[in-house]
């Protein structure tokens, strides 16, 4: 991969034709070099060298860059343009600047859409084969649900679509290189908060009248389709609450609450299965807050709330891996041991 596009090489039609074609030509020659040159009696290749050479190029197709194949290298000025979207160092500083858990919204056209996924920051909305049905159900990109969550700026050349009940974005708060600007994003929720109501509504258009709905305060009350979870008579809230994020990763966030009585704990993060939640190094369940989002029961008091994304697909996936090499070396084995 390195040498077929460090030498400039350029074609006539997207990259991705020739990629396939050459994994598929690869593939070929290692499969006749293990059948013995498809000779009776001929010497084959080891096992362990057509192992290393499978995983190389099952390492190969999975390592083809975003950056390329997407352009063709003959348009080198499409090619440019496109790498300077995925190189904003400055936004890239900015957004890494901002409170653990924050947010923020890029206008597509200004920036690549996979610029998130590259620098590792976070956004509302990036360059993504498909997102979950949750997500879906929805409609994602609505003023309301920006608002829920939480989208505390908006970066592009022009300024921001109308924020929560059409409240206008005001002056930028910050300026980059090609034009680009950042404008803060007013109503704009917290990445966790504490809700000391639940309340189920019967199906998803109810669900996004809601988020939608004028005058809407959605920390509140959590709202839930179809069955809402049961909370411990609250006196009102003496608004000490808090839910901060104190580590967030790919597969682990942790949280310190602050409840004055209890409450559910929303996280604006997707709420797909493989999660679990611990309170206190106690498991809980996560419930669906706002169809979406993830939602854990705390008790009044300060708590410890983490989650976990440990799916058994995971270990079913490991675990039939694991199946097939040893069912592969055991067929190799007898085969070695009949031509003996």
């Amino acid at each position: 991969m390195f040498l077929f596009y460090g030498n400039g090489t350029i074609f006539p039609f997207e990259d991705r034709f020739v990629l396939t074609a050459l994994i598929a030509l690869l593939l070929a020659a290692l499969l006749w070099a293990w059948s013995g040159g498809g000779k009776a009696g001929a010497e084959r290749v080891s096992p362990a060298f057509l192992l290393s050479g499978l995983t190389l190029l099952l390492v190969a197709e999975l390592s083809i860059s975003a950056l390329e194949p997407l352009v063709p290298k003959a348009d080198l000025a499409k090619r440019s343009a496109y790498r300077e979207r995925l190189e904003h160092r400055d936004v890239v500083a900015f957004l890494r600047a901002q409170p653990l858990g924050s947010r923020s919204d890029l206008r597509q056209e200004d920036v690549g859409g996979a610029l998130a996924d590259i620098h590792q920051v976070a956004v509302f909305q990036g360059s993504s084969a498909s997102i979950p049905e949750a997500l879906w159900d929805l409609r994602i990109a609505t003023p309301g649900n920006r608002q829920l969550y939480g989208v505390s700026h908006y970066i592009g050349t022009e300024p921001p679509p109308a924020a929560a009940d059409g409240v206008s974005p005001g002056q930028p708060v910050a300026a980059f290189e090609g034009g680009l600007r950042a404008w803060q994003v007013p109503g704009a929720l917290p990445r966790a908060w504490v809700a000391h109501r639940t309340e189920a509504v019967p199906d998803i258009e109810q669900l996004r009248a809601r988020v939608s709905a004028p005058g809407r305060n959605l920390t509140a009350t959590a709202l839930f389709v179809g069955e809402a979870p049961a909370l411990a008579a609250c006196e009102e809230s003496s608004g000490d609450d808090s839910a901060e994020i104190v580590e967030y990763g790919m597969n682990f966030v942790a949280l310190a609450v602050r409840s004055s009585c209890a409450g559910v704990v929303v996280l604006s993060d997707t709420a797909f299965p493989g999660w679990k939640a611990t309170v206190d190094g106690v498991p809980r369940e996560i419930h669906p807050a706002y169809h979406a989002f993830r939602g854990v029961v705390v008790e009044a008091g300060a708590h410890r709330v983490e989650m976990h994304y440990s799916p058994a697909s995971v270990y079913w996936g490991m675990g039939l891996s694991v199946l097939g090499w040893i069912l592969a070396a055991l067929v190799i084995a007898r085969e070695r041991q009949g031509r003996s």
